[in-house]
């Protein structure tokens, strides 16, 4: 959960928006979130200025869809080694995302993406991502 998204819900709970409870229910996932088969890292662009990178490879579509659900309730979702039936398989239940065939990378920026101008970013889900 980016920065903003979590004042945001402070502000939500204390104009009543939002019940303590509900706010409990959705801080109780920070910063790790277990999965059973994953365990995600909600609040990793927070300590490293980055979020988390799905490595997809070794890991089933569901997985991939259920790990992307997730990050996108959360925030941005960036996945590597996506091949054609992964990548078919999210943008069925996530169509929002973007799929690169070329570079087999899943993205979505997510509400607070904010392009910077002059950057270019060398995207590794870990060393095994590297050909």
């Amino acid at each position: 959960m980016m920065e903003e998204r979590l004042k945001a819900l402070l502000e939500d709970v204390r104009s009543g928006r939002v019940s303590t409870e509900e706010a409990l229910e959705r801080l109780k996932a920070l910063p790790f979130e277990d999965v059973g088969f994953a365990r995600i890292d909600h609040h990793r662009a927070i300590r490293r200025g980055f979020p988390e990178v799905v490595l997809c490879r070794g890991k089933t579509p569901e997985q991939v869809v259920e790990i992307a659900r997730r990050m996108v309730e959360r925030g941005s979702f960036l996945a590597t080694k996506a091949d054609r039936e992964v990548a078919e398989a999210v943008r069925k239940v996530l169509p929002e995302v973007e799929y690169h065939p070329e570079a087999e990378v899943l993205v979505w920026r997510g509400p607070d993406f904010r392009r910077r101008p002059g950057m270019a970013a060398v995207v590794s889900g870990g060393s095994s991502d590297i050909r």
